[in-house]
């Protein structure tokens, strides 16, 4: 993957703040360990493609990962469903084994995770079920697409 920068906002520190002084039922720590699984997803995919990371930025609204330009439209599609996929299956193993263990951190663990793998597969730039339907449908039918999902997630 080569070596990248790693930025931390201020933004996104504040919010790590927040989180944590208003985590009064230990949501914090399982929420993070899925963010962290869905991110590894797509690091994971970018070196399997042969993709170098350029930077990695947590800020407010979650980490953003720049990576050099895919090889193909196929390459892209692996690189930004790998994070919702890995989620589901982090979600899928954190279950069973909760279960199994009586373990309320890894049930919490697997009901954020595909909680978030699924917001994050919604079709809307510039999550990653956006990029994807981008990929596939360019970004005209992306843009538009993406408008009206955002909007109905708003109405709901």
């Amino acid at each position: 993957m080569g070596r990248g920068r790693i930025t931390v906002t201020p933004g996104f520190l504040f919010l790590m703040a927040w989180c944590n002084y208003a985590d009064q039922q230990g949501l914090l720590l399982p929420a993070l360990a899925g963010c962290a699984l869905h991110e590894l997803g797509h690091l994971a995919a970018i070196a399997l493609t042969g993709g170098r990371v350029v930077s990695i930025t947590a800020n407010v609204t979650g980490a953003l990962i720049t990576r050099s330009t895919p090889r193909s439209r196929r390459h892209e599609l692996f690189c930004d469903a790998a994070g919702p996929v890995v989620g589901v299956v982090w979600a899928g193993l954190a279950s069973g084994a909760g279960t199994a263990l009586d373990s309320d951190m890894l049930l919490i663990s697997a009901g954020m995770s595909l909680a978030l793998s699924v917001f994050n597969a919604l079709p809307v730039l510039p999550l990653d079920g956006g990029r994807m339907f981008e990929c596939l449908f360019g970004r005209k039918a992306a843009a538009m697409v993406s408008l009206v999902a955002a909007s109905a997630v708003l109405l709901l």
